[in-house]
Order: C-alpha cells, then structure tokens, then sequence
C-alpha cells in the first residue's frame, strides 16, 4: 500500500494533478505505532516480572520493585488515550496494579515481625496449608515469589492484613 502510494504521488507530480491526502493510510500509520508502543510496554512488563519471579525469596527487593512498577504506571498513563480502549493496554495495566498490590502482600510476608500465630490464621483465612507456604518461606531460601504469590493472591489480602494487623 505504501509503495501504492508514494507511486501515486510521483505520478500526480509528474502530471501536475493533486496529490490526494490518503487519510486511512495516514490513520493506519498511526495506529500501527500505537500498537507497537503498547505492545512494546507489554513486552516489558513481562519480561521484567518473569525475571523477578526467578528471584529467591529472601533476595527481594520490594521498595525497588514497587518503584519499577509505579514507573511502568506512568508510563502506560502517558500512552495514547486512544489505547485505553484496547484489551491489549487494560490487560498489561491490571497486571502492573496486580502485581503492586501483590508487593505490598510480599513485604508483609517478609516482615519478621510476623508470629507463628499470623500465619495459622492466615492460613486458615485462605485455605492454604501451612507447610505449603510457613516451610518454604522461613526455612528454603530458593523459594520464588511466583511459587508464594500463586497462593497468596489480591484476594486474600483483606484477610492477612485483618490478621496481622
């Protein structure tokens, strides 16, 4: 089509006619550019939260995490309106809110302050056993947070803080 075009144009030079303007080519353009840079933001995201994912437990680093995600927020919030239509971009965003509210979640967890008590009670609050999560935090250091957070999801977060707190 491009090529369509710009032989259009050299022909509507050459005969001294008007060059027509190709507006759906123009808003196709556009589009396509959109489209990479959502898919760019996309690609990312993932890449970023696989490779934390691969990181032990006891090696994480919320603050930072937290940080990158509030950036990969802005970032998405700067993208075109006309993208937040797109299930593309509302996925890729759910994802980055998920995964903050997850973090907060995690930071919880890791805290030392939680007692023996905390953890009966949430897990009894969410169903999962105790040696699922108690024993793979507290006593195996090559624990994921992909592993913990399959288990402790957004879902149970109302009832670990009514719990801890």
């Amino acid at each position: 089509m491009e090529a369509e075009m710009s032989q259009m144009v050299i022909s509507a030079t050459l005969f001294e006619v008007n060059v027509p303007e190709y507006k759906q080519l123009k808003a196709c353009r556009r589009e396509m550019a959109m489209i990479k840079n959502v898919w760019d933001h996309i690609t990312i995201v993932h890449s970023t939260f696989d490779n934390w994912n691969s990181t032990p437990w006891r090696q994480i680093n919320i603050e930072l995490m937290d940080q990158e995600c509030k950036k990969f927020s802005k970032e998405l919030r700067v993208l075109d309106k006309e993208t937040r239509a797109w299930d593309a971009y509302n996925g890729v965003e759910n994802t980055v809110k998920n995964m903050m509210t997850s973090l907060r979640a995690v930071g919880e967890l890791q805290n030392p302050s939680i007692r023996d008590r905390h953890w009966t009670q949430l897990m009894q609050a969410t169903g999962v056993s105790h040696s699922l999560l108690v024993s793979a935090l507290i006593k195996n250091d090559n624990t994921r947070p992909c592993n913990v957070l399959r288990h402790v999801t957004a879902r149970y977060k109302s009832s670990f803080y009514y719990y801890y707190y």
